[in-house]
């Protein structure tokens, strides 16, 4: 469930033109190829550790991986790898096997079960972001892209430009746009 919810959060913040898939050196996606390879059947290092909990602080310890949902079919994993595999030609190994072991496109909830994950996240991965990049068509003079064409418009003199082209993100952020300042009086 974190690995869904962190990944919508991500996918926001990336519309809005902050890349938190790429904070802390892509702590994300470390953590991504840690959870999948822990659900893919491999053994994962884990170090103990110790929280305090309620009115007093009771201390509790978790001193290994739970194996409860271990490998539990989830559609989270398409958003994560259509990112950093295609958009930033990254290698993401087990997050790509973790994606192609759900059948394509994803299901919702009840889908992977009465209790699965399937509740956790719609499963819009496959269908939101597996679209190829825009080829032109140079002998038509027009872009296809997603299986849609797109209809070239001309800007100022400077050729064919779809306007799909002029608006479409990459893996840089847009810069914030910073507020007008009001002088003080």
């Amino acid at each position: 469930m974190g690995m869904g919810q962190m990944g919508a959060i991500c996918g926001m913040a990336w519309n809005q033109g902050d890349d938190l898939y790429s904070y802390d050196s892509k702590r994300f996606l470390k953590a991504a190829q840690y959870v999948a390879t822990y659900d893919l059947g491999n053994e994962m290092p884990f170090s103990a550790y110790t929280w305090g909990s309620g009115q007093n602080c009771a201390q509790n310890s978790q001193t290994a991986i739970s194996a409860a949902s271990r490998g539990q079919v989830r559609p989270v994993w398409a958003l994560r790898h259509y990112h950093y595999n295609r958009r930033l030609s990254l290698d993401d190994r087990y997050v790509s096997q973790m994606c192609f072991s759900v059948p394509a496109p994803e299901g919702g909830g009840g889908d992977y079960g009465s209790t699965s994950g399937g509740y956790d996240q719609l499963g819009f991965g496959t269908l939101m972001y597996a679209k190829q990049p825009c080829r032109r068509l140079a002998h038509r003079n027009i872009a296809r892209c997603c299986g849609a064409l797109v209809i070239p418009v001309r800007e100022r003199g400077e050729g064919l430009v779809s306007r799909w082209q002029q608006t479409r993100r990459t893996h840089v952020p847009r810069p914030r746009r910073t507020p007008p300042t009001i002088p003080s009086s």
